[in-house]
């Protein structure tokens, strides 16, 4: 059965940023892309929007940046805690040194976070026109510092009785590493939460609907296919917040949402890729 797809691309003059739509039916036999193409074109491509996203996110809301900035860090520690998997677990009776490696590296990360979350906390100043927002953000804080601790307890508990006779009553990297996802769904959440009111709801669903689906479905586990089975919907939902921020639809200046030209043009030459005969 044919399934008529209506994928809309944007196109910019040289002399003008007022967008041209255009609506290609096509079938979906002719969505496809080579691994190689994904790999050395698209990837790049989408890890750049990723970056850029949050580049926006701290021009329209600077107030965000310290989110921003715990979401990254905390992403890192849950990457490093995937890597602590891979060579660590309760069958590592060899005490390999990939091992020991990765449990220095991982032990020097987590320390730093516990001290980033701490920093915030300590300097965080209460805002007197965004109260519900300021008490918010310092309640995810403490959610995450409880979090940490929870950590910090499997992860002293599994170095202290590794190599030996009790080393299968610790905790394993793995629950280390479930916990550390945990948070990081917190603060996926919640990552908005100190943006106006007047735009959240579109950082909101640009976020959940598309960054974040590039980021966890496509770009992290290297899935080519979740991509181009999913290209209309993230067409569909990257065009509406691109034509929100550059319309005029919120009071903000358009210099500080430029960059979304940028990750649409990094878009449609993505599409373009994808729907070439």
């Amino acid at each position: 059965m044919k399934i008529i797809i209506a994928v809309l691309f944007i196109l910019f003059t040289a002399n003008t940023t007022v967008a041209q739509y255009s609506f290609y039916a096509i079938k979906k036999s002719d969505i496809r892309m080579s691994n190689e193409s994904f790999r050395r074109y698209a990837r790049p491509q989408i890890k750049s929007i990723i970056n850029e996203f949050f580049h926006i996110l701290k021009k329209v809301s600077p107030e965000s940046e310290p989110v921003i900035n715990t979401r990254r860090n905390l992403q890192q520690l849950y990457l490093e805690s995937v890597e602590l998997t891979k060579f660590c677990d309760l069958r590592d009776i060899t005490l390999n040194d990939k091992c020991a490696t990765q449990i220095k590296d991982f032990s020097r990360k987590l320390k730093l976070f516990e001290a980033r979350l701490y920093k915030y906390i300590s300097n965080y100043k209460l805002k007197s026109n965004r109260i519900d927002d300021s008490i918010a953000f310092n309640v995810l804080l403490q959610e995450l510092v409880l979090s940490n601790a929870k950590i910090n307890h499997h992860f002293d508990e599994f170095k202290m009785l590794r190599g030996t006779g009790f080393q299968r009553y610790s905790k394993s990297p793995i629950h280390i590493e479930r916990v550390l996802h945990e948070s990081l769904k917190v603060v996926d959440l919640k990552l908005n939460i100190l943006v106006l009111h007047d735009y959240r709801v579109e950082f909101d669903n640009v976020w959940s609907s598309f960054i974040r689906i590039l980021e966890q479905r496509i770009l992290l586990p290297n899935d080519k296919d979740y991509l181009l089975d999913n290209l209309e919907r993230l067409n569909i939902d990257w065009n509406s917040f691109h034509k929100n921020m550059t319309k005029g639809n919120y009071d903000i200046p358009l210099s500080k949402v430029k960059v979304t030209n940028i990750m649409h043009n990094r878009w449609n030459s993505i599409l373009k890729l994808i729907l070439r005969r």
